[in-house]
């Protein structure tokens, strides 16, 4: 990787003591449990980064019980492993689970430090504790909180169910909230899908995993392929300008957010591919029946096909602000304009519900055929199939690095590459 991205990232750091109160402690507590600062250090020497040492903790590998295979890939394998009588930062004692994310060494040392910069600059990401070493594989391991409660993928392909606007409001809140967080220190994702955004504890609490490491893994592939210019990321998610061989910037993450908050009311992933806009409305996707007109006018300013006319994260978590909280005021009033709005506004229509369950039933028959045609036949319902696993179908639908070359193949918007009378 450029060393001066990494000289960049460690301007970012900020200085242990300058840090939250809580974190500070959190992160003393961490050391009293696993006081192995010689063999971290060492580590982080051989990484070079010895500036990270009062930010993580050691642990030994044979501290994890229960170690488990949780997703694999050409470039991350993903554990999760359990250690016993865990004490937090409160005094409790539990069996806590980590995830363990195995990466590549070539490109450890980068996201290493993303992940660090990240959590420390109050941002409401997965946190990294610390590392450890695969006792069989020999590689460093990330430690990283688990998401117990899974991705917003999984959770939306698992159910027809349309939550209330409320809720999906407040969902879409919580996820504009995390990128503007990310933006406001000059990161930017790089591969921003329903997938990289999960859980731990609460349905509103949304955590973004993965900062920056679609661009490492994209500049570590482009070395050793005839194409060097490309990105890695999931086709159907990758904006326009990555097509048309413009720069991955924050305003294509804003792109990427656009599509996520139709997600949360279609349940379902886009369609092709932004490199075959031909439609007059210059839309990514057709906006869901009884979508509130305010709601898919915030989509559809994320969905300018010129980046520099899309709104920054923080604009667009203000106007999110302004309808999580009017709904939240209807909810307030009496009774008799509470249940007009529920009925009328607050809960979606017989139409939407309609919709989006047609939505879902056709994705999942796509998954299930794509499925049976490349792995056999599956005596199975549908919902097992969580669009996680049906990515090995599509690679429409999984992260891979496309060279330029073979995104302008994809593309078919040419009479907008100038992104002309938007």
């Amino acid at each position: 990787m450029a060393q001066t991205r990494v000289q960049q990232a460690l301007s970012l750091l900020k200085p242990f003591d300058q840090l939250d109160y809580h974190e500070q402690r959190r992160i003393n507590h961490l050391k009293l449990q696993f006081p192995y600062d010689d063999r971290l250090t060492t580590h982080l020497e051989l990484l070079h980064l010895p500036k990270l040492l009062p930010y993580l903790v050691w642990v030994p590998f044979g501290n994890f019980r229960d170690v488990r295979q949780l997703a694999k890939s050409g470039f991350s394998n993903v554990w999760k492993g359990t250690i016993r009588s865990f004490m937090d930062v409160e005094g409790k004692v539990n069996n806590e689970v980590f995830a363990l994310k195995e990466i590549d060494g070539s490109m450890l040392q980068e996201v290493v430090l993303n992940a660090v910069v990240a959590v420390h600059n109050y941002m409401n990401f997965i946190s990294m504790i610390g590392l450890s070493k695969h006792e069989e594989t020999g590689k460093y391991l990330m430690i990283m909180e688990y998401a117990e409660l899974g991705s917003l993928e999984q959770q939306l392909v698992s159910t027809t169910e349309v939550g209330s606007w409320q809720h999906i409001y407040k969902m879409a809140y919580s996820i504009c909230y995390d990128l503007a967080q990310l933006h406001s220190v000059g990161l930017v994702h790089n591969n921003l899908h329903p997938g990289n955004i999960v859980f731990k504890n609460h349905k509103y609490g949304s955590r973004i995993v993965d900062i920056g490491l679609a661009k490492v893994i994209g500049e570590h592939l482009a070395e050793n392929t005839a194409e060097q210019e490309g990105f890695y990321g999931r086709l159907a998610y990758l904006p326009p300008e990555c097509f048309n061989g413009e720069p991955y910037t924050s305003a294509s993450d804003i792109y990427c957010l656009g599509t996520i908050m139709w997600q949360l009311v279609s349940h379902v992933p886009p369609r092709g591919t932004a490199g075959e806009i031909f439609r007059a409305d210059r839309r990514r996707e057709d906006p869901v029946p009884g979508t509130p007109p305010e709601f898919q006018n915030v989509i559809d300013s994320c969905w300018k096909l010129n980046p520099v006319n899309r709104p920054r994260a923080e604009k667009v978590l203000g106007y999110l602000f302004k309808l999580k909280k009017a709904i939240e005021a209807r909810e307030s009033t009496s009774r008799f304009l509470f249940n007009y709005f529920r009925r009328n506004r607050v809960r979606p229509t017989r139409a939407t519900k309609v919709h989006v369950a047609n939505l879902v039933a056709n994705h999942r028959k796509h998954i299930v055929t794509n499925v049976n045609k490349y792995f056999g036949n599956y005596n199975t319902d549908p919902t097992d199939f969580t669009s996680q696993g049906a990515s090995q179908e599509s690679s429409f639908h999984v992260s891979q690095y496309y060279g330029a070359q073979q995104l302008a193949r994809f593309s078919q918007y040419s009479a907008f590459t100038n992104f002309e009378k938007e």
